[in-house]
């Protein structure tokens, strides 16, 4: 079974992972890869970033306690628990825990990209909305940035029955979620053909 398929240039590392995790029930397959060449460039992919968010009434809150992952913590079905984000909040927070570098040099530039899901050929979900960020760093002394993409998404239910609306889930986060790393001097070059 074909998990994801990559094409570099034949002289690039390439190491990627496939994780199985059968307790979470929504997206049991984990898939990541990391990619560069001799210099300082390189590609990652990442997992799925998922989030789900309950809302219960006070009167219903007792039936609760000790079910919902505390904000940040993967809960039972692979989820992180927390409360849905904007999609500016969720990059800034996830892009420094997922590429841990020296200081940030020039901060952050975010853009909009309302047709990555469809670029990327992603299942339409509701609230899809891509966006990217780049940042800039210093590795070993030589000035680079990283562009990172990816898909937010953001959709809501609630139970039906006799209590109809009263318990609302939000399931949010990052789908297909990459990174390009370049010398400063070629970064956004490179960065743009990928989107």
């Amino acid at each position: 079974m074909r998990a994801a398929t990559v094409h570099l240039p034949e002289k690039w590392h390439f190491e990627s992972k496939i994780e199985w995790h059968y307790g979470w029930v929504e997206y049991p397959l984990s898939f990541s890869s990391h990619s560069e060449n001799p210099t300082t460039q390189r590609l990652i992919q990442y997992p799925l970033i998922r989030f789900d968010f309950t809302e219960v009434p006070p009167q219903l809150r007792q039936y609760d306690m000790g079910r919902k992952p505390a904000p940040g913590e993967r809960g039972p079905t692979g989820a992180f628990g927390g409360p849905p984000q904007p999609p500016c909040r969720l990059w800034q927070c996830s892009s420094r825990r997922l590429a841990p570098m020296s200081p940030i040099s020039n901060g952050f530039g975010q853009q909009d990209l309302p047709d990555l899901a469809k670029a990327l050929h992603l299942d339409p979900s509701p609230n899809q909305h891509g966006v990217a960020i780049k940042i800039g760093y210093d590795l070993n002394g030589q000035p680079v940035e990283e562009a990172f993409f990816g898909v937010y998404y953001l959709s809501q239910g609630a139970n039906a029955g006799v209590n109809a609306g009263m318990i609302k889930q939000t399931n949010w986060g990052l789908q297909a979620l990459q990174s390009f790393r370049a010398p400063a001097a070629l970064s956004t070059s490179a960065c743009r053909c990928f989107v």
